[in-house]
């Protein structure tokens, strides 16, 4: 069966499905994606075309339906990679599509009998104005509804929609709701799992694509790790605490992975829109920085021994779609301080005393629970629920693939 993935990123969500699909030796499996890197995380059995995404600065008619003016346009690219695809002979029956941008938008004009899965992320309320741009005035209401009207217009026109967690799908009103599917995407627990050995007892050094930490059986390890350094993911409440735990611990070291840039929220009122170089000129010099590294995107290697060698790893969010490196952890048995909500504790359980009102985030409490847990020794075993592990996940999604098909 000649199978399609369509996704902005790569592999993204679509990585242990693909790689299940790509196995089978009947299969023609594609994936079309903006990822030039895509080398780097290669699937065997998967061909990668990469197209380039469309230029976010064209204005449309009005500024409220930017982003439906760019999804369409999306559509419209993804219909053109598609006829040059049928072309050479090969017309998916089967698609798998990033929804909610316009990837998928127009796919089914083209091959309307080819069976559409839609992979669901978020619906957007007025709260998530301030949630993810920090403002709450009607425009900016008015603005962030409009980026709902491509979601719904793909939601109605896929065969099949899935969505990762309960969570997520409580965001969308409960008229369209109903036809969401909840199936993760998968924890691979052969590999984020808890270290056979004890990693303190020898010097241990984590690499990223900027930074270079070393660290020695004596000291603590700090972690934390974002796609983007922003207030969403509680980045400024997490560098303010910095200089308090280095004054208060002068053994531990603190790793930061990410790359400085907004992911998903607005880009910082000033410093070129850095968040990272703001918190740092409102810190100024502090005790200890010397033991403060950024690492930049670490490759999943690093990234799981740092998940399994830190002393505690700090997690926060806003009500907003929950980081897959919040489920890793949970199965690397790594000790984490997130906060409570429906995004951290309402998806996974998080062990007692490791857990604060996002409220206290902005006090000294965030600093002293840092230093308390990081005195602390706790056992690592995973406490990821079953329901989350890829051999359950894998077994769901093949589910939802023979339902649509016989549909």
């Amino acid at each position: 069966m000649n199978i399609l993935f369509i996704h902005g990123n790569y592999p993204a969500q679509f990585r242990h499905l693909a790689e299940a699909l790509g196995e089978q030796k009947d299969h023609d499996v594609r994936f079309l994606t903006c990822r030039k890197d895509h080398e780097l995380h290669s699937i065997r059995g998967v061909r990668v075309i990469t197209f380039d995404d469309i230029d976010g600065s064209i204005c449309s008619p009005h500024p409220l339906v930017n982003t439906t003016d760019q999804g369409i346009r999306r559509g419209e690219r993804i219909q053109s990679i598609l006829l040059e695809l049928a072309q050479q002979g090969f017309v998916p029956k089967l698609v798998f599509v990033h929804s909610g941008n316009g990837l998928g938008s127009l796919v089914k004009e083209l091959i309307p009998d080819c069976i559409l899965i839609g992979y669901f992320e978020w619906y957007f309320s007025a709260g998530c104005a301030e949630v993810l741009l920090g403002k709450t005035d009607l425009t900016t209401r008015n603005m962030v509804s409009m980026r709902n009207l491509m979601t719904e217009h793909e939601l109605i026109h896929c065969n099949t929609a899935v969505i990762p967690t309960d969570w997520q799908a409580s965001t969308f009103p409960d008229v369209i709701r109903s036809k969401l599917q909840v199936v993760f995407d998968g924890i691979d627990t052969t590999f984020f799992q808890p270290p056979k050995d004890e990693l303190s007892n020898m010097p241990q050094i984590l690499e990223g694509e900027s930074g270079t930490v070393r660290i020695e059986p004596n000291e603590l390890l700090l972690s934390y790790a974002t796609r983007g350094m922003e207030p969403i993911r509680g980045f400024p409440e997490f560098m303010r605490a910095i200089p308090r735990v280095l004054r208060n611990m002068p053994n531990v070291k603190i790793l930061i992975g990410g790359r400085d840039r907004s992911a998903y929220g607005a880009a910082a009122p000033s410093h070129g829109g850095s968040w990272k170089k703001l918190l740092l000129d409102e810190l100024g010099a502090f005790e200890g920085s010397d033991r403060v590294t950024f690492t930049g995107l670490m490759n999943y290697g690093n990234y799981r021994l740092m998940l399994q060698r830190t002393n505690l790893h700090c997690y926060f969010t806003k009500p907003y779609v929950t980081s897959w490196s919040l489920f890793e952890a949970a199965a690397c048995g790594t000790p984490i301080l997130t906060n409570v909500g429906p995004a951290t504790t309402g998806v996974l359980p998080i062990p007692d005393g490791r857990a604060l009102p996002w409220e206290d985030l902005f006090s000294e409490k965030l600093a002293e629970s840092i230093v308390k847990l990081l005195r602390e020794k706790p056992i690592r075993k995973s406490y990821l629920p079953q329901m989350f592990e890829r051999i359950n996940c894998r077994n769901q999604w093949q589910n939802v693939i023979n339902n649509a098909l016989q549909t």
